[in-house]
């Protein structure tokens, strides 16, 4: 519903907006799938499965933990869309949730995983997302315009340092990783509207490089 809100439809056709409506699950489904198998076939290398969920919060601020979670991804994106008027997409639905196989992590430094890893594995679904939509505009820009929109904006949201979300837990985890991942995932959402996918994907890590660069020398001093 967060995409296919606003069909840009002079008047309101219900066939119309239910095709729209299943075009658009569809490829937030396949957008959602990348996002998450890549973050659950980059943990195996740490001997660790990635489980999602809605989105949720235990605490409002810094308040008292509720009595119930509040599932904020069951509702915010939906209302992000329509105050916007469907101009603005938030498309965080589900958070992760990383758990170790203790036996298969036996010969390793530590039996825990440690935030930096964690951090890695969560900015691996954000970059899959950005990659994909790279790729979709190398083959075929404009036949899939809406494919190239939906995970770059499913990136974007993700990077978002919230609570409970992947941007939190990577900037949490490393603050060169969530650089890295923030300047690439916002530079290549931008330059796909201009230039083509490789020269995206060249600058998108050239500009990611440059502020992680500059980031380390001016936290060396």
């Amino acid at each position: 519903m967060v995409f296919a809100f606003n069909d840009q439809s002079s008047s309101l056709d219900i066939s119309y907006w239910l095709f729209n409506f299943l075009r658009f699950l569809g490829i937030v489904t396949i957008a959602l799938i990348v996002h998450m198998g890549a973050k659950m076939l980059f943990a195996r290398r740490y001997a660790a499965s990635v489980t999602h969920e809605i989105w949720k919060i235990n605490r409002v601020w810094f308040k008292k933990k509720l009595a119930y979670p509040l599932h904020v991804g069951a509702f915010i994106p939906i209302l992000i869309t329509i105050f916007s008027n469907g101009q603005l997409f938030f498309p965080a639905i589900f958070s992760s949730k990383i758990d170790i196989k203790p036996a298969y992590r036996i010969g390793r430094a530590y039996e825990v995983l440690s935030l930096y890893e964690i951090a890695k594995i969560k900015a691996t679904g954000i970059i899959a997302n950005v990659l994909f939509a790279i790729v979709l505009t190398i083959i075929n820009k404009t036949l899939f315009a809406d494919w190239i929109l939906v995970n770059a904006m499913l990136a974007i949201a993700y990077i978002v340092p919230l609570p409970k979300l992947e941007g939190l837990d990577i900037l949490y985890g490393s603050k060169v990783v969530y650089l890295f991942t923030l300047i690439f995932v916002l530079s290549a959402a931008f330059l796909l509207n201009f230039i083509g996918g490789f020269a995206t994907l060249i600058l998108g890590i050239v500009f990611a490089v440059i502020g992680v660069l500059i980031h380390l020398n001016n936290w060396s001093k």
